[in-house]
């Protein structure tokens, strides 16, 4: 009996947080301010995959001064794969000659396979994560 009450308070306690997350459920926005935020993709939605890699140059100023870490980009994948605006979400060196922009530059090279939504190519953002690491 004891067991019986347990497993339904469980389940009671699973379908009410369903229901609050159910209806809370927006898709997520992402960027720096509402002016520049954009709808993350949606689970129905086919990412875009990476079809050429350029490395970026690590800055020389940074070695010497032995900054490293991750860069991460918002980048927005064009329909037909080129890259269009790029922005910094996590910066490790702002600044000419930094880790951010030589992340920005390197990335501004690369070509994807765009993403899809209901089988049609579209524009989407996406967050693109640059490691600079020294050896």
């Amino acid at each position: 009996m004891k067991n019986k009450i347990s497993l339904i308070l469980l389940i009671g306690i699973a379908i009410f947080f369903s229901v609050i997350y159910a209806e809370d459920f927006k898709p997520e926005v992402v960027g720096p301010n509402e002016s520049t935020s954009r709808i993350r993709i949606t689970p129905t939605e086919i990412q875009p995959v990476v079809l050429r890699r350029v490395p970026p140059n690590y800055p020389k100023a940074a070695r010497e001064m032995g900054i490293q870490g991750e860069v991460v980009l918002e980048v927005e994948i064009l329909d037909d794969g080129t890259i269009g605006e790029i922005e910094v979400f996590e910066s490790v060196q702002e600044g000419p000659g930094g880790l951010d922009e030589a992340a920005i530059e390197a990335v501004k090279q690369w070509k994807y396979q765009p993403g899809t939504s209901r089988g049609e190519p579209v524009t989407m953002w996406i967050k693109q994560t640059i490691n600079f690491t020294l050896h």
